[in-house]
């Protein structure tokens, strides 16, 4: 796991090199995206309406769920302000 994760920071790393610091935004937010969407509870918790969220708490704790909900929160705002910044650039 952390042999894979080193290899995407070179990655991201090595596209940021080149100067194509839009690029290597877009490719940590997929890769963001890509893990949301491969966790179970994540995804849950991302496409979840009340009432699946209120099931999740139960079966999940209302802990883990809130920490769910920072993670899928922040990835949204973070999505959001590399929008506006694509939009001035």
């Amino acid at each position: 796991m952390i042999k894979l994760k080193l290899i995407l920071l070179i990655e991201v790393i090595s596209v940021a090199e080149e100067g194509d610091f839009m690029a290597a935004i877009h490719q940590v937010l997929t890769r963001i995206e890509n893990r949301i969407s491969g966790h179970e509870l994540l995804h849950k918790i991302n496409s979840g309406h009340e009432e699946e969220i209120n099931r999740l708490i139960e079966q999940y704790g209302v802990e883990t769920v809130d920490l769910g909900i920072k993670i899928i929160d922040a990835y949204r705002c973070l999505d959001k302000l590399v929008i506006r910044l694509q939009h001035k650039s």
